[in-house]
């Protein structure tokens, strides 16, 4: 990999006009300029267009490039498989448009990494999860400090967060896209195929890589967990020959974020420090 790769960020957007703004500022406020912020826009009726179109010339004068479309998609991940089919980078990630970059030096972090490296084939990081409309109540962390070890993890429940996991593009073209089958765990599916079937290189970053505003059905609580996220998180894991016995401890591990962010709050840590 060259000093300087392309990075390719992939944002799906539908009538996100709420929230895209922070999304998109995150991605120019980068330290790192040799990126490709891929917008990959369902068709949106409210004003998220005009937004991405406003915001067009501020990418040509921060050395950066943007690539979008808005028309209508099969869901979510047809729209993410748009997205990596358009993205040009050696390196892609993906940033869901209410969420942001934690710092300025996000991508410069990731793309040390791969440089020196050069042997792994993907990395991720640790995540924060927010108040939709309060960034500084944090309601879970997803923070991981051992080295990478995850080899037969997904069993128990646990996987990178996957807002935080990049790798490069030649991982989608010899083991494939997101599969549309899924309508919840097609992430899930993905890194369960790249890490424990193909058994990609990974590298583990110890920074807080994305900010995750609160919400979303699969998410947003331990009875929907159960209700909707588990059924397809046992057979995204099982097709890939991955035999989830213990996945019943992934809502633990739900449990666990959100009691160490209540300690963060209460002593009021500044996660930037």
């Amino acid at each position: 990999m060259n000093g300087k790769p392309l990075v390719s960020i992939i944002t799906v957007s539908y009538n996100s006009e709420e929230f895209i703004v922070d999304t998109i500022q995150s991605v120019l406020d980068q330290t790192y300029t040799n990126i490709e912020h891929v917008i990959v826009d369902g068709n949106s009726s409210d004003n998220t267009v005009n937004i991405i179109k406003k915001f067009e010339a501020k990418y040509l004068n921060n050395d950066k490039k943007i690539n979008w479309i808005s028309e209508n998609d099969e869901g979510i991940y047809n729209a993410m498989n748009k997205g990596v089919s358009l993205a040009k980078g050696e390196i892609i990630g993906f940033l869901n448009s209410d969420d942001f970059l934690y710092d300025k030096k996000v991508i410069s972090r990731i793309v040390n990494e791969f440089i020196n490296n050069d042997e792994i084939e993907g990395i991720y990081g640790s995540l924060i999860y927010t108040k939709q409309y309060n960034l500084n109540h944090i309601t879970k962390i997803s923070d991981f400090k051992n080295s990478f070890k995850l080899m037969n993890k997904f069993m128990f429940g646990w996987h990178p967060p996957h807002l935080t996991f990049y790798v490069k593009k030649d991982v989608y073209e010899k083991y494939g896209y997101f599969d549309t089958s899924f309508d919840i765990a097609a992430d899930l599916e993905i890194m369960a195929r790249f890490i424990e079937k193909y058994k990609i290189k990974l590298s583990y970053i110890p920074k807080y890589l994305v900010v995750m505003r609160e919400g979303g059905i699969s998410n947003n609580s331990i009875k929907n967990f159960f209700k909707i996220n588990l059924p397809e998180s046992y057979n995204a894991l099982k097709s890939n020959d991955i035999f989830p016995y213990f996945i019943f401890l992934r809502p633990i591990r739900k449990i666990y974020r959100k009691i160490k962010a209540k300690i963060f709050n209460f002593f009021g840590i500044n996660l930037k420090s």
